[in-house]
C-alpha cells in the first residue's frame, strides 16, 4: 500500500490521523476500510431520506404537469437549505396529519450532519476508525449505533406522509 503524503493530525486527541494509509500495517488498513465502507452505507441511507424528502415536498405542492420543473428548478438546484426542507416537510406532515418523530428526525440531522461534514480518520491508540467532527472524535461503531433505527423510523415516517399527498 502506497504511503497518503497528505498525513495531518485530526482535531480529537491527538492520535488520530485523516488519512487512511500513512504508516499503517496490514490490519490497520483493513479496519480502515471497513470504516469507509461503514460510513459510504450511512451516506446512503442519507442521501435516501433526503431525496424523499425531496419527493413529499414535490408531490405535496405541484401538479403532475409541472412537477419535473418544479423539482430541477427549485428542490434540486440547492435554493433550498436541509434545514429548510426539513421545516416544509414537518409543516406538510401537520397538514396530513402525520405524526412527526421529532426526536429521530433531530437524531437523523445530527447522524446527516456527521456524515457529511465530518472527516474519517484512524485512531492508532485505540486501534479504531474515527469520525472528526466538530472538534471532536466520534467512534463509528459506538457512535452510530443506533442509526438504522433512526433510518427506518424516518423513511416510514416520509412514506405515510407521500402516500397521505398522493389522496
Amino acid at each position: 500500500m502506497t504511503a497518503d503524503t497528505n498525513n495531518t493530525k485530526g482535531s480529537g486527541d491527538g492520535g488520530t490521523t485523516r488519512t487512511g494509509a500513512h504508516n499503517m500495517n496490514e490490519n490497520e488498513v483493513v479496519r480502515q476500510q471497513k470504516a469507509y465502507l461503514q460510513i459510504g452505507l450511512i451516506v446512503g441511507q442519507v442521501n435516501r431520506v433526503e431525496l424523499e424528502l425531496n419527493e413529499l415536498i414535490v408531490e405535496y405542492f405541484v401538479k403532475e404537469e409541472r412537477a419535473n420543473d418544479f423539482s430541477k428548478e427549485v428542490i434540486y438546484s440547492d435554493k433550498l437549505s436541509l434545514h429548510s426542507k426539513l421545516k416544509i416537510a414537518i409543516f406538510i406532515m401537520a397538514q396530513l396529519n402525520v405524526t412527526v418523530d421529532k426526536k429521530a428526525l433531530e437524531e437523523w440531522k445530527s447522524y446527516r450532519n456527521m456524515v457529511a461534514h465530518g472527516i474519517l480518520g484512524y485512531n492508532k491508540k485505540t486501534a479504531k476508525s474515527e469520525l472528526l467532527y466538530n472538534g471532536k472524535s466520534h467512534v463509528l461503531d459506538s457512535t452510530f449505533k443506533g442509526f438504522g433505527t433512526t433510518h427506518d423510523i424516518m423513511i416510514a415516517m416520509i412514506e405515510k406522509a407521500r402516500k397521505e399527498a398522493r389522496r
